[in-house]
């Protein structure tokens, strides 16, 4: 676990990435041991029963939301304070997984370079019923649902517009049950589609990724070895691979770290996508207060938008609610700054003392130059196989990010609530990312190839761009 393994599990090959300084408190003699033995236990973790109990605080808290139109603003107030333990517990839960994982996964793909396997460090990270994929299965069987009528199809093909009212008014048993099954879709997920605003979030965005026309389950496509027929190359006295490596110094118990890290991948990666769906849905319990408050000032006419609630800090929000004339020039300040910072592109790292404002460059720069035939920009493969197909870069899930089936989905990162758009893609590329990245995961999952940290591959690959993915070597090679 070298600082350099580090920052490639992290952060991949990306550009941005400095160079590790070291640093005198790095080396602490009392605490080396005690590190040490927290390192090994992650090779013998088989399971993590505490998510079970997280999971029920978060399910009470989602059940006892308060109908918040009739809390006072006081109230609101103190009800999002009240949350706030809970919020840092979640994440802080999210943090400590996600370390966990980043070390698992890091001794896999170090011991399978080092026997001369690379690919099978994808395959053990396959296969591991992660919580952030289930969506995109449960849509893949909605969408069956859709394949075997023909009075659904009918409906899908009148376009989505309208497509949710009229299977309401419908009198048909397959659009009843859909409906149904839909409105238990979006109770279990609705937390993790971006809603713009809105008290609810927009469901029929995702509708289109129900024309997904494989045939063939998403969980069938992925493939993990079984653990016990690691291949012998995992065992010490096979001579090759890098000379760094635990392998090739012929160090005993290679084969037994293999596995281990193997088993633990199969508990610390489905655990780190357990706790991030838990801070999405804490996210939307303690957020939805603040909506609510910043709702009732922009019908006041105090706000133009409730998210302009948020620029006002902790200590400032009492003396608001009490006078809100006070707080104008500041909000108004406040503004004018936000959207200064987002017509800038900040450092990829922050290391050390942040840089003046006036050296981030301008997100409206001359573009790069576009991709040309016989192209390869290279990146990280994170989930194998091969496909070919047109790319669809989507930048936002704000705009008009509806994928046809089979497109190449290109954006510099995804999170949970991309999600459904992987069921319809073919192959993903993103700009950002790693092996525990979200992309990666749920690729690995779907069985679709991925490849992370290709350098600027929203701007130079344009839509519609023919792209051949290979997530064994990281090659994207444009036709």
């Amino acid at each position: 676990m070298s600082a350099e393994a580090i920052d490639q599990a992290f952060f991949g090959d990306h550009p941005g990435v400095p160079p590790y300084r070291p640093d005198p408190r790095d080396e602490n003699a009392d605490r080396f041991q005690a590190a040490a033995e927290w390192l090994m236990s992650l090779f013998g973790t088989t399971e993590l029963p505490e998510l079970q109990d997280d999971r029920a605080r978060i399910d009470e808290l989602v059940a006892n939301r308060h109908d918040l139109t009739v809390l006072s603003d006081a109230e609101l107030l103190a009800r999002f304070r009240d949350l706030r333990g809970d919020n840092r517990y979640f994440f802080a839960k999210h943090i400590y997984l996600t370390y966990c994982s980043n070390i698992i996964t890091a001794a896999v793909a170090q011991l399978a370079e080092a026997a001369q396997v690379p690919e099978l460090a994808a395959k053990v990270c396959t296969s591991l019923d992660i919580p952030s994929a289930q969506q995109s299965f449960e849509m893949w069987e909605l969408s069956r649902t859709v394949a075997r009528s023909a009075a659904l199809t009918r409906e899908f093909d009148g376009g989505v517009d309208g497509l949710l009212g009229r299977l309401q008014r419908s009198h048909d048993e397959d659009a009843l049950l859909f409906l149904s099954d839909w409105n238990a879709f979006i109770d279990r997920w609705g937390s993790s589609v971006p809603a713009c605003g809105s008290s609810a979030p927009r469901p029929t965005r995702r509708i289109r990724s129900f024309r997904c026309e494989c045939s063939t389950a998403p969980a069938e496509r992925r493939t993990r070895p079984p653990l016990g027929t690691v291949p012998a190359r995992c065992s010490p006295t096979r001579q090759g691979g890098r000379r760094d490596s635990p392998a090739a110094r012929g160090q005993p118990g290679a084969r037994g770290q293999f596995l281990g890290a193997a088993r633990g991948a199969a508990v610390f990666l489905p655990g780190r996508e357990q706790t991030k769906l838990h801070c999405t849905r804490m996210t939307e319990v303690i957020r939805a207060n603040l909506r609510e408050l910043g709702r009732r000032f922009v019908d006041r006419g105090v706000l133009s938008s409730w998210t302009q609630l948020l620029l006002l800090q902790d200590s400032e929000i009492d003396a608001f609610l009490a006078e809100p004339s006070r707080f104008a020039t500041l909000i108004a300040e406040r503004r004018a700054r936000l959207e200064l910072l987002k017509s800038k592109e900040p450092p990829f790292i922050l290391d050390g003392e942040v840089p003046a404002l006036e050296s981030f460059e301008d997100r409206e720069r001359a573009p790069k130059a576009p991709v040309t035939g016989g192209e390869v920009l290279t990146g990280v493969p994170v989930s194998q196989g091969v496909y070919t197909g047109p790319a669809r870069v989507i930048e936002s899930l704000d705009d008009d990010s509806d994928l046809e089936p089979g497109e190449v989905i290109v954006a510099v990162t995804t999170d949970s609530s991309w999600g459904p758009l992987f069921l319809a893609a073919g192959a993903v590329v993103c700009q950002v990312g790693a092996a525990i990245s979200h992309a990666a995961i749920v690729a690995r999952e779907l069985g679709i190839p991925a490849v992370m940290s290709v350098a600027d591959c929203t701007e130079r690959i344009k839509d519609g761009t023919m792209v051949t993915v290979d997530g064994s070597t990281g090659w994207v090679t444009v036709a």
